[in-house]
């Protein structure tokens, strides 16, 4: 069912609605699209099939939006014409294979009754649906992508997917991970990655006959030829300081699956966490994963959550280190979690990408936009 971004059902939409879309900055996610001016006929097929490929969502056509972020930034409404829900339902229902066939709704803008709002609402589909040019379309966290023919018959399997990718996460026990691996964080923070491959455990990594090649892999992520690790019975950690209370670490299981962790520190004063230094950590992990899964020759659908532990009144800070250029909001809890889903090729295109689109939820969480 599709976790609509709107209180009420398509029929009963009006403007107001809309314009709440833009004064709660909801931005871009799972089931939901913006765009400035009608699509042309594939790339709405796209859009649109990618959202009943996956669970549904609805693409909100005369809304510009505001990079990186891709939230509201003015509602200016498209040209009405004649037969225009008809046309964008007939472009999908006459191209796609098998049909399908979307709902639309026209929403006068009331400063032009010549200019509206087109919402088209894609109902999660019990199929798959492939576009006109042959290829299938599939919704991540926020953006359409094509899926590879393999994939095409595990994710018709939607549901037992999205339980075996949280079973996967939950048996890392990933919210008390620094407990797990024994770091005693006092009054410090943990930041955390995890990557998980969808579907999960759909092949294996050779972790431990190519053991040489992976520690070096590894060893990038943390910047450091002082590193102590240790082999488990499905998987390699390495981390800096002491095994079993790490300050960073990294670990790769033989399912795909690679984890990271490190300590930030409470400091004197109001606590904070600095955004550079995040991003380095980032863009650090997101280049490991890249080489580990080049040497699987796996390049499908990934999973990525990003969880801060330990946090409860901690600030963030878009600086570096000591650099406050803009201190956000407090943070109201200690654990704040945020999941995204992209493609191996789409993080290879653009590393900083990925990683922006991903740390714009941690910063709204924090209040800055």
């Amino acid at each position: 069912m599709t976790r609509s971004p709107f209180e009420k059902n398509l029929p009963d939409l009006q403007f107001d609605d809309i314009q709440s879309l833009k004064d709660r900055k909801r931005a871009e996610d799972e089931v939901l699209e913006y765009k400035e001016e009608v699509p042309g006929r594939l790339d709405i097929q796209k859009e649109v099939l990618g959202f009943a490929n996956n669970i549904g969502g609805y693409l909100v056509i005369g809304v510009e939006t505001e990079k990186p972020d891709n939230i509201p930034k003015q509602i200016i409404g498209v040209p009405r014409e004649a037969n225009m829900q008809e046309r964008i339902v007939s472009t999908v229902r006459d191209n796609s294979s098998p049909s399908f066939v979307p709902h639309v709704r026209l929403i006068c803008m009331p400063s032009d009754v010549t200019r509206c709002i087109i919402v088209v609402h894609s109902p999660e589909s019990s199929t798959v649906h492939m576009a006109s040019d042959g290829r299938i379309y599939y919704r991540t966290d926020n953006q359409t992508i094509p899926i590879r023919p393999e994939f095409v018959a595990k994710i018709i399997g939607k549901e037992r997917i999205r339980e075996e990718l949280e079973k996967t996460v939950q048996s890392l026990d990933w919210r008390r991970m620094p407990d797990v691996t024994g770091v005693n964080l006092g009054h410090n923070g943990w930041f955390g990655i995890i990557c998980c491959p969808i579907p999960p455990n759909s092949f294996r990594i050779p972790l431990f006959t190519e053991i040489e090649s992976y520690r070096k892999t590894l060893r990038k992520a943390l910047h450091s030829i002082d590193t102590d690790e240790r082999p488990f019975a499905d998987s390699f950690r390495m981390v800096i300081g002491e095994i079993d209370a790490p300050l960073e670490m990294i670990q790769l299981y033989e399912n795909g699956l690679v984890s990271y962790g490190n300590t930030i520190p409470h400091g004197a004063g109001d606590p904070s966490i600095s955004e550079g230094s995040i991003k380095e950590s980032f863009d650090d992990f997101l280049k490991t994963i890249l080489e580990v899964y080049h040497k699987a020759s796996f390049d499908g659908c990934l999973r990525i959550i990003v969880s801060f532990n330990n946090i409860a009144k901690w600030h963030w800070r878009t600086g570096l280190f000591m650099d406050i250029r803009y201190r956000g909001l407090p943070f109201d809890g200690p654990y704040l979690e945020r999941r995204h889903e992209t493609t191996v090729s789409a993080i290879e295109s653009d590393v900083e990408s990925t990683r922006a689109q991903i740390l714009s939820g941690v910063r709204r969480a924090f209040g800055i936009y």
